[in-house]
């Protein structure tokens, strides 16, 4: 568990890093070049809504939440990728909830049997395809298990 853990905090920060050089490059054009030769970030979507806002959802031990990006968008139409992760230290439940189409941008995510009681972290990262510099945009989904 411990290895598992460590390799995702491995991956998230090396995310996070290029997130953060990538947001650095693109600010520079936008000093220097035209709107639309430009990248500009994507728009982070759950559900329908599209505001930066966290989103709350209630569930139960043992059951499954749709977690859905479809509406999420890029204003220079490059193409999109997603990535749901359980971001652990955020959360208060300290095992490792499956995320099946973790890579999509519909997944799901099984609340285990013992998260009674406990609060799970989601974060969705969306990052543009863009050839010159690739942008991201963050959501995170706070799920309270009663």
């Amino acid at each position: 568990m411990r290895r598992e853990v460590e390799h995702r905090v491995r991956h998230v920060r090396g995310s996070v890093r290029l997130a953060f050089q990538n947001d650095f490059q693109a600010r520079m054009d936008w000093c220097v070049k035209e709107y639309k030769e430009a990248n500009h970030h994507p728009v982070a979507a759950f559900g329908k809504d599209r505001s930066p806002t966290i989103v709350r959802l209630t569930s139960s031990p043992g059951k499954r939440i749709r977690l859905d990006a479809s509406a999420s968008r890029d204003p220079d139409n490059d193409a999109l990728s997603f990535r749901w992760y359980v971001y652990p230290e955020a959360g208060t439940y300290n095992g490792s909830p499956d995320i099946t189409g973790a890579n999509e941008k519909v997944a799901d995510i099984a609340i285990p049997k013992d998260a009674g009681g406990k609060q799970i972290h989601v974060i969705l990262e969306v990052q543009d395809k863009n050839p010159i510099v690739s942008l991201f945009a963050y959501r995170r989904v706070v799920i309270d298990v009663k």
